[in-house]
């Protein structure tokens, strides 16, 4: 189980995406068992179902938390409540302002409620649905 090459992607610090796709190889080794994962990798399982979900992001949102420029870059903890919108225009334009803003995961959260039509928003309640099944698979799968 596990390669060296997954074992280096999901160790790379300030790189999710790359530790994302890691993190899904070795469930795909693993069967599908996130906590299997975990064990071997020595992550908390909601370190990696966070990492996973970022994902979901469109491509260009993947690309900006892997810039190098810290000024330019998606912090993690406002990428991963991002994954809520579920449509990839509000995706990126949302993205960009919390870049520019500076926004924390709070002041993003709150930016979505106030500026995304509810449409796009995933809601956690709506369990016949996950972001992944949503508008960005169409758009950017």
């Amino acid at each position: 189980m596990g390669s060296f090459t997954v074992h280096d992607r999901i160790k790379q610090k300030g790189r999710p995406i790359k530790k994302a796709k890691g993190y899904l190889l070795m469930m795909e080794e693993a069967g599908g068992d996130v906590e299997e994962v975990a064990r071997l990798s020595g992550v908390a399982v909601s370190t990696i179902v966070k990492h996973l979900s970022l994902l979901d992001l469109c491509p260009p949102v993947q690309e900006m938390m892997e810039l190098r420029n810290q000024n330019q870059r998606l912090a993690f903890s406002t990428a991963v409540v991002l994954v809520r919108v579920t449509n990839a225009e509000w995706q990126l334009e949302t993205a960009k302002i919390a870049v520019e803003k500076r926004f924390d995961a709070m002041q993003m959260k709150w930016h979505i409620e106030a500026n995304v039509p509810p449409e796009y928003i995933w809601k956690k309640e709506e369990k016949n649905k996950a972001p992944h099944q949503c508008e960005l698979e169409k758009t950017y799968r």
